[in-house]
C-alpha cells in the first residue's frame, strides 16, 4: 500500500522506504480502433478465456510436474 508521509503525522515509516517523488510514465501511442483492430483484439480476447489450460508438463527424469 502506498504512504504518503503527510498522511501518517505520528507514524514513523521505515528507513528502506525511499520519498515519492513525481516520475514521468511512458505512454503508447493513441492509435485509432478500426474494424480490423476491433476484430483482430476480440478473437484474441475470446481464445484467452475459453482456450483450455492444458497441465504442467511431466518431467521424464522425477516423473513429476514441472
Amino acid at each position: 500500500m502506498d504512504r504518503d508521509s503527510h498522511l501518517f503525522q505520528g507514524e514513523i515509516l521505515p528507513a528502506s522506504m525511499p520519498p515519492r517523488r513525481p516520475a514521468l510514465m511512458p505512454a503508447q501511442p493513441v492509435v485509432a480502433w478500426t474494424l480490423t483492430r476491433l476484430v483482430a483484439a476480440s478473437v484474441d480476447w475470446l481464445m484467452a478465456e475459453t482456450a483450455p489450460t492444458l497441465p504442467a508438463p511431466i518431467s521424464t527424469t522425477t516423473k513429476r510436474r514441472v
